[in-house]
């Protein structure tokens, strides 16, 4: 575990560049969240007119099984925008802000810090963090016993805040390391950090 904790920490910042190029997608998406929102509240006001004209013709010439068909799908397109409304709300307020990376580190650090290994929660976090975890046995050209040699990917997207940071540099979040489990001999120096 303090393998990957070091890796966490030793994830770079982000650079100007990306910051700025980042500002300029959330902006994007912000607005195109803004004009969805402003096009769903558009036809939330036409299906109460639509309702309006449908109870007083209704009222004016009585009940009529096509007018009651024609008034569930309004409501059920009332009840889908809604949900559609709610979404489009609630992805504004958490994709306002990127977070930085310093700030991705200390929550994915946070995460698993001080759990017990042993722990239910420690095995939900450490999901979150290692998405792949590769054991193969491994032997010494010279040596006689077989041992394991974990190949592990964290990735850190999932601390991100936001699927828009993730999805645009999804290369720093993650890190690939090998870890020997086992305690090596005096001989033998340690692997590649890295794998391809």
């Amino acid at each position: 575990m303090t393998r990957i904790l070091t890796e966490i920490e030793s994830l770079p910042d982000f650079d100007t560049e990306f910051h700025s190029l980042l500002r300029d997608e959330l902006n994007r998406a912000d607005l195109s969240r803004q004009q969805s929102l402003a096009q769903v509240a558009a036809r939330l006001q036409q299906i109460d007119r639509e309702e309006q004209n449908l109870t007083d013709a209704i009222r004016r010439s009585g009940y009529l099984p096509a007018m009651e068909r024609s008034m569930r799908e309004l409501q059920a397109e009332r009840e889908q925008l809604a949900i559609e409304q709610d979404e489009l709300t609630e992805r504004g307020c958490s994709s306002a802000v990127a977070p930085s990376m310093s700030e991705v580190r200390r929550l994915a650090h946070e995460a698993i810090a001080d759990l017990t290994p042993t722990s239910a929660e420690f095995g939900r976090q450490i999901r979150r963090i290692v998405t792949r975890l590769i054991a193969v046995p491994f032997r010494l050209i010279d040596g006689a016993r077989v041992e394991l040699r974990a190949f592990i990917e964290i990735d850190l997207s999932g601390f991100a805040g936001t699927p828009l940071l993730a999805g645009m540099a999804p290369t720093r979040f993650r890190r690939r390391l090998i870890v020997d489990l086992f305690d090596a001999p005096m001989r033998f120096s340690s692997p590649m950090r890295w794998w391809g």
